[in-house]
């Protein structure tokens, strides 16, 4: 059911499937000038965290063919997926909300020995613990470590890590980009904004829909760095109230949107997934994405309740783990629940045993001294 890794190669809509979670944007308050906790960032987080979970979940009910199943499952997985696509977006906006706060200045070899090897040290460590697993698996021939770094190197190992490379990648990029933020003015920032609006979403819906673009060279404006900015813009500046109703409403259109142009041209493709709608710089995602922080920000006044707040601490670590719990115990648990219950029930009952077996995984190895350096 919950393939983690193919040998023989990965789709690569199902390669951008996973995402990331709560502790690679945590500790960042102190050192980059937000000394307060932003409560809305922890409901984001949880929201964020379990969205993964349940994207993951939705993966393979969405991927088959929608004539070849009951309407209703399939239905059901793309509403899942519909309201859970801005997972992504939300945990770049959150780390670039944390990173790009003004604060003060920080040398390179402490950032690069402290923070971005907060995310290298765990990519690597659970890259070979789930490299060991599929050998285990019997996917792999033995244990070979030429094998195993030419994997490491490529984005081989588990789909789910493609998360990591791309935010080390920006990571590594910060101390240049704070320089960027840290003197921009309002203006600046929009211009910027709207540069990454074009070359992100506009081209590749233009090539989507055309199939061809006026391509620009504008590759520093390209991709995720754009949400990371974005983070912090919407942070940092106040919406007038009008705009944040837009948004609000922008953001149910971007759900909704998702939903039916996904089964829409899903339809007139024969029942083949259709996924452009799903991925993360369509405007539907990002129309959501907006729409779901600007929400959080200007309405979310508590934090969290405490038993909620215990996923919050360990969502880095559920991150990590979730997606080899889905494979351990696949037959055993989950493949029982999505044969024996509505999709509209199982794929929730699922999320939820995944999240709760992933957070106690990840709460043992924070208490095991040597161990904890796993779950950062």
């Amino acid at each position: 059911m919950f393939l983690i890794y193919n040998s023989k190669g990965q789709n690569s809509y199902v390669s951008q499937y996973f995402e990331m979670t709560r502790g690679i944007s945590n500790g960042f308050y102190g050192l980059f000038g937000m000394r307060e906790r932003v409560i809305f960032f922890d409901w984001l987080r949880i929201f964020a965290t379990i969205a993964v979970v349940t994207i993951h979940v939705s993966a393979e009910p969405v991927w088959v063919n929608m004539y070849e199943a009951p309407r209703f499952y399939w239905l059901s997985a793309n509403f899942y997926e519909s309201l859970t696509r801005a997972s992504v977006p939300l945990f770049v906006m959150i780390s670039g909300a944390l990173m790009l706060g003004k604060g003060k200045a920080i040398s390179y070899r402490n950032f690069l020995s402290t923070k971005v090897n907060k995310i290298f040290l765990p990519l690597l460590l659970w890259s070979l613990i789930y490299y060991i697993y599929h050998v285990y698996r019997g996917d792999h021939e033995g244990f070979q470590i030429l094998h195993f770094i030419k994997l490491f190197l490529t984005n081989g190992v588990s789909v789910h890590f493609w998360f990591m490379y791309m935010i080390l990648g920006i990571y590594l990029t910060v101390p240049i980009i704070r320089i960027f933020i840290q003197n921009a003015s309002k203006k600046d920032i929009e211009y910027f904004l709207i540069l990454w609006l074009y070359a992100s979403v506009i081209v590749k819906y233009m090539k989507f829909h055309n199939g061809f673009s006026f391509n620009l060279e504008l590759y520093l404006v390209t991709n995720y760095i754009g949400y990371f900015i974005l983070g912090y813009y919407l942070t940092n500046y106040s919406l007038a109230k009008k705009w944040r109703l837009l948004t609000y409403s922008g953001g149910l259109a971007g759900i909704v949107s998702t939903f039916l142009l996904t089964y829409l041209d899903t339809k007139e493709a024969g029942g083949a997934l259709q996924a452009f709608w799903y991925e993360y710089h369509s405007p539907n995602v990002l129309l959501s994405s907006i729409g779901i922080f600007v929400l959080a920000k200007y309405s979310i006044k508590r934090g969290l309740p405490s038993f909620i707040n215990e996923i919050n601490k360990v969502s880095f670590g559920i991150y990590l783990v979730h997606m080899l719990v889905l494979d351990v115990f696949a037959n055993e648990i989950f493949d029982r629940l999505q044969h024996n219950l509505h999709p509209l029930l199982s794929i929730p009952l699922i999320v939820l045993i995944a999240v709760i077996f992933s957070a106690i995984v990840t709460y043992t190895l924070s208490r095991i001294p040597i161990l904890k350096r796993l779950v950062p």
